[in-house]
């Protein structure tokens, strides 16, 4: 197994997603803290290493029917390292949609093999969790050494055939 997460991992893939997905509505406030803004609304999130694995590389606890001011993200202590800007991303994006929308967490997940989506206010939360992954996966992938890029490009092409989206030859 991979050695666990510590707190020293967390800054720079928190900066990096914030970076990557971020503006007005997603901003760093501290190594292991960000603020996410939308509808006149303001969540205060930790990003936080969970005490056991899970299978989900990060899981948050934000629900928006309930008026919340916090929330936390949660990081499997096992997760590799490369893959945390991507799912802090996600789960910020995912905080932030519902923030916008509090229904989308009602919503079915539309982007999925054999889906048609043609207004992207019809995506889930989770949906949205998927987008701000792949700006990551490609953020990567164009700062990437060449011997890095294969690796990259297959996590893209996973990602895009488990949302429907035909990938290579």
């Amino acid at each position: 197994p991979r050695p666990e997460l510590q707190a020293a991992d967390l800054p720079a893939p928190i900066a990096r997603a914030v970076e990557t997905i971020g503006g007005p509505g997603i901003q760093v406030e501290g190594d292991d803290t960000v603020v996410v803004r939308a509808g006149g609304q303001e969540v205060r999130v930790r990003i936080k290493i969970a005490a056991d694995a899970s299978d989900a590389v990060a899981t948050h606890d934000f629900q928006a029917d309930r008026g919340l001011t916090h929330a936390t993200v949660w990081l499997s202590p096992h997760a590799r390292r490369g893959d945390l800007a991507r799912a802090v991303a996600h789960e910020l994006a995912e905080i932030h949609a519902l923030l916008v929308d509090p229904l989308r967490e009602d919503r079915d997940a539309e982007l999925r093999v054999g889906s048609r989506v043609s207004d992207p206010a019809a995506l889930n939360h989770h949906d949205l969790g998927r987008v701000a992954e792949l700006k990551v996966l490609m953020r990567d992938l164009d700062e990437a050494a060449p011997e890095d890029r294969a690796d990259i490009e297959h996590e893209i092409g996973a990602l895009m055939m488990h949302l429907g989206f035909q990938w290579g030859g």
